[in-house]
């Protein structure tokens, strides 16, 4: 097998699985250290795992552990939303879900397990249309090859459905309490859970593309390197 199927099965497993011991953590308002531990899980460990096996050498982002685990934490030449959003803002909003489920307002509600497939699927075609239009940045300075890597198919079509799939299937019904499917007489929520929850997405999607945006014209490919589309080999 070669190192692109493998990619691809690893995508797909750790993704179902994570986004489903996230979800079920916050609905069962599991302790905070685990939510950390997975949403953390989801994102700079699996993607800093990637790194290591499928863009350490010479013309991946270095020879050495060493140089391989700074590409992927510098806050100089990585992407704010991955080190700020993914490793501290979505996080916390998936703790601050989990507190919201504990208190007396939501007393006897919890998300039900068809909103659950609703987010994955929400979160999924996230990742996908994020994945596409960054190609087009990346196609216009050159680096089409690395929308091929590991670690860039992992964080859109992985990270993106896991954590804010999560966070949306936590949240979301925090927020908006409809009547009924077939009404649109909705009870709004307006706390301190809900609002510090949307200030802290909002954190992040502000970092991804108004500061990300910015700085993109300079850093991108963020260090993913560029990458054989069929073999999931290291190119020059």
């Amino acid at each position: 097998m070669n190192n692109r199927k493998q990619m691809t099965v690893w995508n797909i497993v750790f993704t179902v699985i994570l986004y489903c011991c996230v979800g079920f953590a916050i609905a069962t308002s599991t302790h905070w250290t685990i939510i950390v531990l997975l949403a953390w899980l989801a994102s700079p460990i699996l993607f800093l795992c990637f790194a290591v096996l499928y863009e350490q050498g010479v013309n991946g982002r270095g020879e050495s552990v060493g140089e391989v685990v700074r590409s992927v934490f510098s806050p100089k030449t990585q992407s704010w939303a991955f080190i700020f959003g993914d490793i501290l803002l979505l996080p916390a909003a998936a703790v601050t879900a989990t507190f919201a489920w504990d208190a007396p307002e939501y007393a006897g509600r919890q998300p039900s397990i068809f909103w659950g497939f609703v987010c994955f699927v929400i979160g999924y075609l996230a990742g996908h249309g994020f994945h596409a239009m960054d190609g087009g940045a990346y196609r216009k300075l050159g680096h089409e090859q690395s929308m091929h890597s590991a670690t860039k198919r992992w964080h859109d079509l992985g990270t993106y459905p896991i954590l804010f799939g999560a966070v949306l299937f936590g949240a979301g019904p925090l927020l908006v309490e409809p009547a009924g499917w077939d009404s649109f007489d909705w009870t709004w929520h307006w706390n301190a859970y809900t609002i510090t929850i949307l200030v802290l997405i909002g954190g992040w999607a502000v970092l991804g593309i108004v500061c990300d945006g910015k700085r993109g014209a300079k850093l991108v490919p963020w260090g993913h390197p560029h990458t054989d589309l069929r073999t999931g080999a290291l190119l020059p």
